[in-house]
């Protein structure tokens, strides 16, 4: 019995040993219960039967320990569960103890015999002070307000002789013409085929379509013109590739204005 009990605690030290998750609370604690079991009925029997010698027979003493082994087992669970009893009660009071919490005792009411009036230093003085001004009513000077004539002849002293302006007659021809306004001087082009040209040959832009007649109307020559639109123009524009029949009508338009 003794052999069997000290490798049973044999067993449970490499069990704690090998255990993988050190941190699990109940299970060390279940390990700790049934190896403080093992360790009570060791205890138990090297007491009572550690000197003893077997008189009776092999027989007789193993029927002794198996006794002594039941009885000191169940001394040891009677032991547990009045732990296992006083630890659910510990746990059912700390539950109930945060779940109401009563801080009435914390806090002891002030009886009104207690309180004391707090003087302040100083404010005795100060009340006496105010007590000892004399009462006098103090008279303020106001300054008179003065006022100065006003005449309309004295305001008016510095405007009798005012600058004779002379009307300047602008000549709309010095005003700075519009785009539209340069357009109708320079190229004549109607109303279809500006939509046409702004459609087909400019991507629909107006600005870029307006931009192009700006510069043709500046132009000189011919030459210079169709050089500005082979050269400039129409690379911005793929070359106004499928667009022969516009291409052809605006360089029309164009040449037509030098000739006249």
């Amino acid at each position: 019995m003794k052999k069997k009990i000290a490798a049973d605690l044999t067993s449970l030290a490499h069990r704690i040993l090998q255990m993988k998750n050190k941190e699990d609370i109940h299970e060390l604690q279940s390990v700790a219960k049934e190896l403080y079991e093992k360790l009570t009925i060791l205890s138990f029997t090297e007491k009572h039967f550690g000197d003893v010698q077997p008189t009776a027979g092999t027989v007789e003493v193993q029927e002794k320990i198996e006794e002594a082994f039941t009885a000191a087992q169940e001394d040891v669970e009677s032991v547990t569960q009045e732990v296992e009893q006083a630890m659910e009660n510990a746990k059912s009071n700390a539950e109930d103890a945060f779940s109401n919490p009563d801080l009435s005792d914390l806090f002891v009411p002030a009886d009104e015999d207690m309180r004391e009036e707090i003087e302040l230093p100083g404010i005795s003085t100060i009340h006496k002070m105010v007590d000892e001004f004399p009462e006098e009513e103090i008279e303020i000077d106001f300054p008179k307000p003065t006022y100065e004539k006003n005449d309309m002849e004295d305001l008016t002293a510095g405007y009798e002789k005012m600058p004779e302006f002379e009307r300047k007659i602008n000549n709309q021809s010095e005003k700075g013409q519009s785009i539209n306004d340069r357009l109708k001087a320079g190229l004549k082009i109607g109303m279809n085929d500006r939509i046409g040209f702004i459609k087909h040959l400019f991507n629909g832009s107006d600005q870029d379509y307006n931009r192009v007649l700006s510069q043709l109307n500046t132009m000189e020559s011919k030459v210079a013109a169709q050089n500005f639109i082979i050269s400039m123009v129409k690379p911005d524009y793929n070359n106004w590739e499928g667009k022969d029949a516009y291409v052809e009508r605006f360089m029309q338009i164009v040449e037509a204005k030098f000739d006249n």
